[in-house]
């Protein structure tokens, strides 16, 4: 039996396999990740970050370190220093073992906030909806794997309300 068929065979059937492979995964991918922000950000050195997160430049060096315990409070803390989002979400392992088989910390690039132009400014379309001739469509781009959002006919007006004197129209994706 190959080595890849004993692993397989071990997180088919192990829940504690199944989270230290998680966990290995996480504890490779995400330092890397925060390290190469800093870098690309202009932080050349952890205790700028760490100045600018209210950290210790200790635990910069910690969360830059393969291993590191992060939690999403700290994750989300760091992503609003780089001025990036943050996504969380649960995938396939095939999906976990490609994000891994891909990644390069030298070209990994996250488009910051104030250069984010399909957040800042999306195409917005007028949506054909009959209450509300204010209400738009937003045509942004979805993350991959994230379908439209749909909106219950019920809550649509109450949200049109809300959002049609408002600047944040773009926030939502309303579809019929």
């Amino acid at each position: 039996m190959s080595e890849r068929s004993k692993l397989i065979s071990k997180l088919l059937t192990d829940r504690k396999a199944r989270s230290a492979y998680i966990k290995a995964k996480l504890g490779v991918l995400v330092p890397s990740q925060i390290r190469a922000l800093r870098l690309r950000s202009g932080m050349l050195r952890q205790t700028d970050l760490a100045k600018s997160a209210a950290m210790q430049q200790s635990r910069i060096s910690t969360l830059e370190t393969p291993g590191a315990n992060v939690t999403i409070e700290t994750l989300a803390n760091l992503a609003a220093v780089f001025k990036v989002g943050l996504v969380v979400k649960f995938v396939p392992f095939s999906e976990m073992l490609q994000w891994e088989n891909s990644f390069s910390q030298d070209s990994f690039n996250v488009l910051p906030l104030n250069e984010d132009r399909n957040f800042l400014s999306p195409p917005v379309q007028p949506a054909a909806c009959a209450n509300t001739a204010s209400l738009y469509a937003v045509t942004a781009p979805a993350p991959i794997g994230a379908g439209s959002m749909r909106i219950p006919e019920q809550h649509k007006e109450s949200i049109a309300q809300r959002y049609s004197t408002s600047t944040d129209q773009r926030d939502l994706q309303l579809t019929h």
